[in-house]
């Protein structure tokens, strides 16, 4: 699973923008170390958002092209998690209003972002469906 940033240079700083896990500009002298800054950032959040801990290859950071990167996650319940409690946080939803719309008990919708369950396809189709959010699929050969 991949989530998109942008960064960009201005007035001889380096900035980046993580819009879907509402992460706001970060700024470097140099473009090395904003990627490393940005990895503790978001290291400290996501640790911050789940009662498992994220381990230092749950995520990398990969450089795109000269305006994208990519946060690559290599562990889908995590990465859910993360998800899941960012785009509730920007659309102000408590969890009962999403586990209402999922029909489901909130204590069951608040296991995803514990990151205790792992949803299946379909489940993560259907609370993104509740945010108001779609997600593309794209598979490609490596």
């Amino acid at each position: 699973m991949k989530l998109e940033g942008k960064y960009y240079s201005s007035n001889g700083r380096w900035c980046a923008k993580i819009d879907l896990l509402d992460v706001v500009e970060l700024s470097s002298k140099d473009l090395e170390d904003l990627f490393i800054k940005l990895n503790n950032r978001l290291m400290l959040m996501f640790n911050k958002n789940s009662k498992e801990q994220f381990k230092d290859d749950d995520f990398t950071l990969e450089i795109v092209d000269d305006v994208r990167f990519y946060i690559k996650f290599k562990n889908f319940k995590l990465a859910t998690s993360s998800i899941f409690k960012s785009i509730r946080s920007k659309e102000r939803f408590s969890q009962a209003k999403i586990a209402d719309k999922l029909n489901c008990a909130t204590s069951s919708y608040s296991q995803y972002e514990d990151a205790k369950r792992e949803p299946s396809i379909s489940t993560f189709n259907k609370v993104l469906d509740g945010f108001g959010y779609e997600w593309e699929l794209v598979l490609k050969k490596r």
